[in-house]
């Protein structure tokens, strides 16, 4: 029946945001519309039944679950925020606005450690580990790894140069977290800076995945690595200043010896979806009512 086949496409199409989060056509006007139209039909059609009929009540409620789920999918798309993901250093706190909260990523020495996960607190203050998809409120959060450098420098003396990142939030980090990308050669790459004071370095960095290692050098490759190029306090290229440094390797460089090893660190993402609990709710009402209507179906088959 063409009603039973609009609900159902109905509430496939909101719970997708639950099941598939984060994508953008989420937040489309197109795909707002398309659920309302979906809901108009089917108010549309359930006109042409009477209370009489046996069916109508069944058919009521399947198309009052399937509503209540639409309301829940359009404001989710319309009014809640885009997908958002947040990167933080070994033991940094990220300030959340949508769910209001703070993002509380693991503290290790070494991101190599593992066994921890980045937490989400919330306004009640109870820590949610985020090892795994989690639902809160009216939003869907995930973590995922994400590929870090964990860097040392020392100057020609040997001696260990403080690291810093004036355009990151985690100022004396080690760790770059290559939150940003650039097409360089036709490819887009992650790309971040530091610097080194003491030697009056500034450092750009890309990182190069193994298997995009393996294209442009048409061979085998098993370890990531980063582009390395100096530059002087005033910006300009060194010469012979652009190196190659493979995960776990040491390049002396400008007068300077950088290593970098290539982990994966947790990052965090966070999207708008229709609350869970009314979710839920739609789908037990639409299966309810399809259940009763089969019922009816087959009592006066």
């Amino acid at each position: 029946m063409l009603i039973i086949l609009l609900a159902a496409t109905c509430v496939v199409a909101v719970a997708l945001q639950d099941i598939l989060p984060g994508q953008a056509w989420y937040h489309t006007g197109v795909y707002a519309l398309a659920i309302i139209a979906l809901c108009i039909v089917m108010a549309w059609r359930l006109n042409k039944y009477r209370p009489r009929d046996r069916a109508f009540n069944a058919l009521v409620l399947i198309c009052a679950a399937a509503v209540l789920v639409a309301l829940a999918g359009v404001a989710s798309g319309l009014l809640g925020p885009d997908t958002q993901t947040f990167s933080g250093a070994p033991g940094a706190n990220v300030a959340v606005s949508e769910p209001a909260g703070t993002l509380r990523f693991p503290f290790y020495e070494d991101p190599r450690g593992g066994g921890q996960s980045v937490q989400f607190i919330g306004a009640h203050g109870e820590p949610i580990a985020i090892a795994r998809r989690r639902y809160t409120s009216a939003y869907v959060i995930w973590s995922e790894p994400h590929p870090v450098a964990l860097l040392s420098a020392s100057d020609a003396a040997g001696h260990r140069l403080t690291i810093t990142q004036p355009t990151n939030a985690s100022f004396l980090s080690p760790v770059l977290l290559f939150t940003q990308t650039a097409k360089i050669g036709g490819r887009i790459l992650p790309v971040d800076s530091f610097s080194l004071p003491a030697a009056q370095r500034v450092v750009k960095a890309v990182l190069f995945p193994a298997s995009t290692l393996a294209q442009i050098q048409n061979r085998a490759v098993t370890r990531p690595a980063i582009l390395l190029a100096v530059e002087n306090e005033r910006g300009k290229l060194l010469p012979g200043a652009i190196r190659l440094v493979p995960s776990g390797g040491r390049v002396t460089v400008a007068g300077v010896t950088i290593g970098a090893v290539i982990v994966d660190y947790p990052r965090v993402t966070i999207a708008a979806a229709p609350s869970l609990p009314i979710l839920a709710l739609g789908i037990a009402g639409f299966l309810t009512g399809l259940a009763w209507y089969g019922g009816l179906k087959v009592r006066f088959a």
